[in-house]
């Protein structure tokens, strides 16, 4: 619960009110439902596949108006970043890009080598986004309660992407309201 906190009060501190957008195109980690849970409290949250081709990525960003975008940093046998890093730069609203190192749940000489790897392959901008560590960015928040009053049963939670009958993804609107009745049953 600490950490889901620090990063709804993160998101807050770097812009993000009720009515913005925080997109995520990460696999499943534990920053992932950090970004979920906290990202809802303060603002929106919008879960891309990373499946996803850098076209449709780029129309999701921009369909969506995400103001900033959670992903995974450089990774040695995924090709997220290079898909992200080729179409951020182009979306508007988007003000920067928070990555996630998944190297450092790997244990030993191994996993300090892929995140020193890493880390050294992420720029800390890119175009004119900022480039920030998710992690070092959410220690710098208060973990014991939020800095803001928490979204009312009718505010949008989320956005999900749908598959419908084109193909082509379709964005969903979620309330919280309607995710707590989803979770109750």
């Amino acid at each position: 619960m600490g950490r889901i906190t620090q990063a709804a009060n993160m998101f807050r501190k770097l812009g993000v009110e009720r009515k913005d957008v925080i997109a995520f195109v990460m696999p499943n980690l534990p920053e992932t439902h950090w970004v979920i849970w906290g990202g809802e409290a303060a603002g929106i949250v919008f879960a891309i596949n990373p499946l996803l081709e850098p076209p449709l990525i780029l129309d999701l960003l921009s369909t969506a108006n995400a103001k900033w975008l959670v992903t995974i940093g450089p990774t040695l046998g995924s090709d997220i970043w290079e898909k992200v890093a080729t179409v951020a730069a182009r979306v508007p609203s988007l003000e920067g890009i928070l990555t996630v190192h998944p190297s450092k749940y790997v244990r030993g000489a191994t996993g300090v080598f892929l995140t020193a790897w890493a880390k050294l392959r992420t720029p800390g901008r890119l175009a004119h986004l900022k480039v920030l560590d998710f992690n070092n960015e959410c220690n710098k928040h208060d973990a014991e309660k939020l800095g803001f009053a928490p979204p009312s049963a009718d505010s949008t939670a989320s956005y999900f992407c749908t598959g419908g009958t084109t193909g082509v993804p379709k964005i969903a609107v979620r309330t919280h309201r309607t995710e707590r009745a989803n979770a109750l049953h």
